[in-house]
Formats: C-alpha cells, sequence, structure tokens
C-alpha cells in the first residue's frame, strides 16, 4: 500500500496505491466516462496534499485527489453509510479488505455520483501526518472522467470540459493493468522506465523502484543522504531509504539534485509535478505540463531530526532521529510546538512547518511546551555533506 510519513531526513511519504489491488477484477472502473462541468477548487501550493469535496448523504467532506489509487476510499468512520458487499479483496498481502457501495456519496460540486466499489479504510495517520481533516481518498474510478487542470501557482484545481489551448507541452498517457496513469521516461540512457503519475504522494519528488535505485546508486548517479527509520503506512509500515538523484529528464524538461525514496514501483509524485501547471485528460490520454514558479526551486536535503503530526489542531513532535541536532537540543516525542521562527504553529500547514526543518544551514528557532512546561529551543539543520560527515563518527 502506499505510504503515509513519519519523522525522516528528506520527507514524509503520502501514497496509497495499495487501492489499485484488483480494481480491474472487480469492476472498480467505471464503463462511461462523462465530461464534467467546469469547475474550480481552492488547494493547497507546492506539493501539498490536494483536497476536494465529497458530499455523503447531507454532509460535505475532504477527500484527497490521488491518481495513483484505483478506487474510491471513505474512512471507517463513514462505513455506516456504505452498502456492503459480498467481496473482500487482497491488499498487499496484508489480508482483505471488505468491498462497499456508496450510493449516496457525490463528487466535488457537479453532484457526479461516486459508481462503483469502493473502501473503507482507516485513514487517521493519513490526518494525523497532513494535518487536515481527510475522511477519503478520491481515486481513478471517479477522477478518470474528468480533464483535470492543477495550477499550483494560483492554488486552484480545475474540473474541465476540455484543455486549455495553453496548457503546455503534450505527452501520452498510458494506463497499467490497475487503470493508472503512467508516462515513459529513461533515468539511465536509453533504457525508459514506466512512471506512475501520483497526486496522492508528498514527500519526495520520485519514488524508484528497488532495483533501479540500487543500480543508479551502483552507478554513483543516486546517493543515499539517510535511511528513513519507516513509513507508517495506513496499512503498514515498511522501512525505505531516501537520498539524491543527480537529473531526471521528461520530454525537454530537465531538474537537476532529484530528491528520491525507494519503493515498489516508480512514482512521480507532488514535489516534483507541483514544479507546473498540470492538466490531465484522463479521457484522452494526455498530460500537459507548463513550467510555474517553481520550476527552478531546487529541492530541499537538509536535516535535523525533527517531524511533527497534528491531531485535533494540536502540534506535536514525533520521535526525534538517533544522534540528530534535534535530539541534541532535548526534543522529545509529544512535546507541543507552539511557535516556529516566531510564527504560531497553529497559523501554518505541517508541510511548511517540516519543511523548516529541510533548509539546510538555517538555526530554526522554536518555542515548545513539554511536561515541564514552555521552553524555547534552538536546532541546527544540517546539509547532506554534514549528515555523511556525522555518520561517520
Amino acid at each position: 500500500m502506499k505510504r503515509i510519513g513519519k519523522p525522516a531526513v528528506i520527507a514524509a511519504c503520502f501514497s496509497f496505491a495499495f487501492i489499485a489491488c484488483f480494481a480491474q477484477s472487480f469492476g472498480f472502473w467505471g464503463d462511461e466516462r462523462k465530461s464534467g462541468q467546469v469547475e474550480s477548487y481552492d488547494v493547497a501550493p507546492a506539493g501539498d496534499l490536494l483536497l476536494v469535496p465529497v458530499v455523503l448523504g447531507e454532509k460535505r467532506y475532504n477527500f484527497v485527489v490521488d491518481t495513483g489509487a484505483s478506487v474510491c476510499v471513505f474512512d471507517t468512520a463513514l462505513q455506516h453509510q456504505l452498502v456492503k458487499q459480498p467481496d473482500r479483496v487482497p491488499i498487499n498481502g496484508d489480508g482483505e479488505y471488505q468491498v462497499f457501495l456508496a450510493p449516496n456519496a457525490r463528487f466535488g460540486s457537479t453532484g457526479e455520483e461516486i459508481s462503483g466499489n469502493c473502501l473503507a479504510l482507516d485513514l487517521s495517520r493519513i490526518r494525523e501526518h497532513s494535518g487536515y481533516n481527510v475522511r477519503g481518498i478520491a481515486g481513478m474510478s471517479v477522477l478518470g472522467n474528468h480533464v483535470i487542470e492543477v495550477n499550483f501557482d494560483a492554488g486552484k484545481l480545475s474540473l474541465r470540459n476540455e484543455p486549455s489551448p495553453s496548457a503546455g507541452k503534450e505527452f501520452r498517457l498510458y494506463y497499467n493493468e490497475q487503470n493508472l496513469p503512467m508516462i515513459e521516461a529513461e533515468v539511465i540512457e536509453g533504457e525508459p522506465e514506466g512512471w506512475i503519475l501520483d497526486t496522492g504522494r508528498i514527500g519526495s519528488s520520485l519514488t524508484i523502484r528497488e532495483r533501479l535505485f540500487e543500480e543508479l546508486v551502483e552507478k554513483k548517479r543516486l546517493r543515499i543522504i539517510k535511511t528513513h527509520a519507516s513509513s507508517a503506512g495506513v496499512v503498514a509500515e515498511t522501512p525505505i531509504r531516501g537520498g539524491r538523484l543527480d537529473s531526471f529528464r521528461f520530454g525537454k524538461f530537465e531538474h537537476e539534485r532529484v530528491s528520491v525514496s525507494e519503493g515498489k514501483v516508480n512514482l512521480i509524485g507532488l514535489a516534483y509535478l507541483s514544479r507546473y501547471i498540470v492538466t490531465l485528460d484522463f479521457r484522452k490520454g494526455r498530460l500537459y505540463l507548463k513550467p510555474g514558479r517553481r520550476f527552478e526551486e531546487p529541492d530541499r536535503f537538509g536535516a535535523c531530526g525533527a517531524w511533527c503530526k497534528r491531531v485535533k489542531g494540536k502540534t506535536t513532535f514525533l520521535a526525534p532521529s538517533r544522534g540528530s541536532s534535534a535530539e541534541a537540543a532535548g526534543l522529545q516525542e509529544g512535546d507541543e510546538l507552539l511557535r516556529i521562527d516566531g510564527r504560531s504553529a497553529a497559523s501554518m500547514s505541517l508541510m511548511e512547518i517540516n519543511s523548516i526543518f529541510k533548509m539546510e544551514g538555517r538555526l530554526v528557532q522554536i518555542e515548545v511546551l513539554g511536561p515541564d512546561g514552555g521552553r524555547k529551543v534552538e536546532i541546527q539543520v544540517s546539509g547532506p555533506d554534514d549528515q555523511a560527515a556525522e555518520e561517520r563518527k
């Protein structure tokens, strides 16, 4: 299954690809692809989770827009409003999960019915590690009916009838057996690889399949910066590694010093996609990319061992990494973050906060509340070279 991030030096990774399992055999992909009306939603910029409303009954809930998921998923708290089906599906060898229908669910403001089978899973970890009140995942069973434009510069997600005439460079999309959208790109010259476009993954720009990851390390194209302790998933926790790829080229677009993590399949996540204005025409199998304001913004590789989660509006630290500056500063798991560099933590998204802890060379000043009361702490964010030197000691 796709992962949700835990304290990690490179990035926290949210993803839900497990939902693709057995999607086709159970008819998760709708037979009809209707043209959606033009609708627009405010979304977070700079690679944070994309959220749109889904109406269930008479209430609206935040759903993650996840092109890396074949089906829609509802939080278990909403399960009583779903209709249980006789089928169960295995997910990544981690047991079987009940299949449901959601006859009273409508996508966005279009009123489009969410038809076909769906799943019900505990999404509390996504809420904790994103800071958003996420109650579901909108997968390709509903997204595949639309032309979707994401303007990260403007913070807008639009459902369109047709791509804009100025949508940008056109690329062909194809679909894997789970009906997830993919593109083809070469990391090693002459060896094209398939890459899933995954708008449900935040953190590193790319996820690279294990064997290719090792090959790139051997070729000295990829430098392992840190081994993540684990990635806390909705279904399971899996150790992952992170690093810096020397360059990644897609069509005429190329980026250097790209943040990557190791995984089971190749994925392109929001940290990469948010460099562009992105249009996904699922009906005609086309991707359009137009460079945005973040096109030349470098990925961040700083580390201090600090990472936060948020529960019911309270921002607290996870356990600091061993030997990190956060640990040396006395941060403990459960300490509440009150202010960071003079700003109230409550006024900032978790992505904003955690990105500050990755700003290489920065001395971060924070105010925390622990068992012994409030205190001020300074944490030095180190760069990759400092991290490597520290590990050799």
